[in-house]
């Protein structure tokens, strides 16, 4: 999940997690970034250590029904990514990577095993100029397995107004929603409490909810496709 840092990835991929995990779904969620961001969203600080997603014999770190894994480490992204996939085909159930905005090598690695890249963007200029080079020379609506997500978004602010309309119809085959700007999420955060215990009424959630259900939507789609062409 990326492209440009400090948009949202993290929050998106941990809170996409509990609602897979709500609904059923076996979920674990690997934080591959340095900043350990993602287990702030289950109410985690850095000081709990986190399982690594390579290791095996123990159980995970639970939070919310989702298994947490510590994927940062050394190494060739290749490796790494190998490791990951062996993961998900040892647990079944849904993996979700938090990618860091810079680790273009991981990225690299995992877009051939991903059921699908979700991007989050912001609803800013520099945001939408990043677009431009998410692709790295395919054109944006080319690219297979990815899908949009404009998140803080802000219907009293015209430019945000005006950049949700953009992405709707610019890139309405690869948006598959957004989320709203709502203090809920760091006050969350603040509190050491996931969102859907502290504020189960955030506006946030309600977008997640129907983002989770457009995300198993597309990675079925995209199964399927795959299925058809064997």
């Amino acid at each position: 999940m990326r492209r440009k840092g400090g948009v949202g990835n993290s929050f998106l991929a941990a809170l996409c997690a509990m609602e897979l995990a709500r609904r059923g779904v076996e979920t674990t969620a690997i934080d591959c970034t340095a900043q350990k961001a993602l287990r702030y969203y289950f109410g985690l600080d850095t000081s709990q250590d986190l399982l690594r997603f390579d290791a095996s014999g123990e159980e995970p770190f639970a939070v919310s029904g989702v298994s947490l894994r510590d994927g940062h480490a050394p190494g060739e992204a290749t490796e790494i990514a190998a490791k990951i996939e062996n993961l998900r085909n040892r647990g079944g159930g849904a993996v979700i990577v938090d990618v860091a905005s810079g680790d273009m090598a991981l990225l690299d690695a995992l877009l051939p095993i991903a059921n699908l890249r979700v991007c989050m963007i912001d609803p800013g200029p520099v945001a939408l100029n990043a677009l431009i080079h998410l692709g790295q020379g395919v054109p944006l609506l080319d690219l297979e397995r990815t899908a949009l997500v404009l998140n803080l978004r802000d219907d009293t602010r015209k430019l945000s107004r005006h950049i949700h309309m953009l992405c709707n119809s610019a890139f309405a085959p690869l948006m598959i929603g957004s989320v709203r700007r709502d203090e809920c999420v760091n006050e969350a955060v603040a509190k050491l409490d996931p969102l859907p215990k502290a504020y189960p009424a955030s506006p946030a959630l309600k977008d997640i909810e129907q983002l989770a259900s457009r995300i198993m939507d597309r990675i079925a789609t995209g199964v399927h496709e795959q299925e058809a062409a064997r």
